[in-house]
């Protein structure tokens, strides 16, 4: 099953209804911040404050080390620069569902 949300808080939302959620692909660029990963990196400070057990899966633009460095400080499990392909996705969410 897929669920989609398209802000911060209703993905939240979403994730906290629902403790059998286990992966997450999350784009940094959330409303209505789309062009920085002010919101991005806000969701995953905020799942890891709530303990869910998601792994997230974070789609980004920025190609810069330090964005990549902080996905992973905030909990992500892996991070992925746009553009992408499909098999990339697929292939991280296969990792996730592993773990």
């Amino acid at each position: 099953d897929v669920d989609e949300a398209t802000t911060r808080h209703d993905g939240l939302a979403m994730l906290i209804a629902d403790s059998d959620i286990g992966i997450v692909v999350l784009d940094l660029g959330l409303p209505p911040c789309e062009h920085d990963s002010s919101e991005g990196l806000a969701f995953l400070s905020t799942l890891a404050q709530h303990h869910h057990r998601a792994k997230v899966i974070v789609l980004t633009g920025h190609r810069a080390e330090s964005i990549a460095t902080q996905c992973i400080a905030h909990g992500a499990f892996d991070h992925i620069v746009k553009p992408f392909t499909s098999a990339q996705i697929r292939q991280s969410v296969q990792r996730a569902d592993l773990f």
